[in-house]
């Protein structure tokens, strides 16, 4: 069963942009993990999705 899905999310902060996800998808069950350098928009990323 699908909870999410998510397409084409940019993220831009002054002219810098820090996201983007073409598609994401996340099904009952599935275990995510979030990787990237600081700065990089993890969190905006979460925040962006909740």
């Amino acid at each position: 069963m699908i909870i999410i899905t998510a397409t084409d999310i940019v993220y831009e902060i002054q002219g810098r942009e820090l996201l983007q996800v073409e598609q994401l998808q996340m099904n009952k069950g599935d275990v995510i993990g979030v990787v990237g350098r600081n700065g990089s928009g993890k969190t905006s990323l979460v925040n962006i999705l909740a």
